[in-house]
C-alpha cells in the first residue's frame, strides 16, 4: 500500500509547535540528506521517540514515526503509532489512511477497509486511500468494488498511469484478458504519443 503524507515533499519534514520537538525534527531532515534510507529511517525513529517524550500530545510525531515503522516493515508498531495519532486527532485523514495501509500489509483486510473508509469519509477525493482500498478489495477478490475504486481514480486523475495499470491488473486477475489488453494498449499508445 501507499502511505498518505501530510506534506508534499518526499522527504520527511516535520515541524512541531514546541521548540524542542521542532529542533529534533529539523535534525531529522539533516539526517535524511546525509545517510541512506535504512539509516534515515532508524535515526528518524530515534528523533520521533525523543519528540514524543518532549511532547506526547503531538499527533504528527506518532504519525510520522508510524510512517518510519511502515517503511521498515514493522507494521505492528506502525499500527500502534497510527492508532495513537488517530486517538489524538481523529479528524485527520492521514492516520486512518496509513493505518489502513499497515493493516493491509498485515493481511487484515476487514480492519484495513474500516480504516480506509474512515479516511475517505474525512477526505472524499483522496487518491491514495481509494487506491489502497481497491487493492484490499482486489486481495479479497471483490472485483466489482475494486473496479469501482480504480474507475473513480481514473476519472478523477485521467493522466494517472498507475491507476490505469492497476485497472489492467484487475482485469487480468479477474480473467477479463480482453479488457486487460485494451487497457495496457491505451497506456502504451499514450506513452508513445508523449514520446513524439
Amino acid at each position: 500500500g501507499q502511505l498518505a503524507h501530510t506534506h508534499r515533499s518526499p522527504r520527511f519534514v516535520f515541524f512541531h509547535l514546541t521548540k524542542n520537538a521542532t529542533t529534533k525534527n529539523l535534525r531529522t531532515v539533516e539526517i535524511l540528506q546525509e545517510h541512506g534510507v535504512a539509516t534515515q529511517v532508524a535515526l528518524s525513529m530515534q528523533d520521533f521517540d525523543a519528540a514524543i517524550k518532549l511532547d506526547a500530545s503531538r499527533w504528527k510525531s506518532y504519525h510520522h514515526r508510524g510512517v518510519c515503522y511502515a517503511l521498515a516493515a514493522e507494521f505492528d508498531k506502525a499500527q500502534a503509532d497510527y492508532q495513537a495519532a488517530i486517538k489524538s486527532q481523529p479528524v485527520r485523514h492521514e492516520g486512518h489512511a496509513n493505518l489502513g495501509a499497515a493493516l493491509m500489509a498485515m493481511g487484515k483486510n476487514k480492519e484495513a477497509l474500516e480504516a480506509l473508509n474512515a479516511s475517505i469519509k474525512l477526505r472524499p477525493l483522496q487518491r491514495i486511500a481509494f487506491d489502497n482500498r481497491a487493492q484490499v478489495y482486489l486481495h479479497m477478490r471483490d472485483f466489482n468494488k475494486a473496479g469501482a475504486d480504480f474507475d473513480f481514480i481514473c476519472k478523477l486523475y485521467p493522466d494517472d498511469k498507475s491507476a490505469q495499470t492497476n485497472r489492467a491488473i484487475l482485469f487480468k486477475v479477474s480473467g477479463d484478458f480482453a479488457k486487460a489488453i485494451a487497457e495496457l494498449t491505451k497506456l502504451v499508445e499514450a506513452d508513445e504519443e508523449n514520446d513524439t
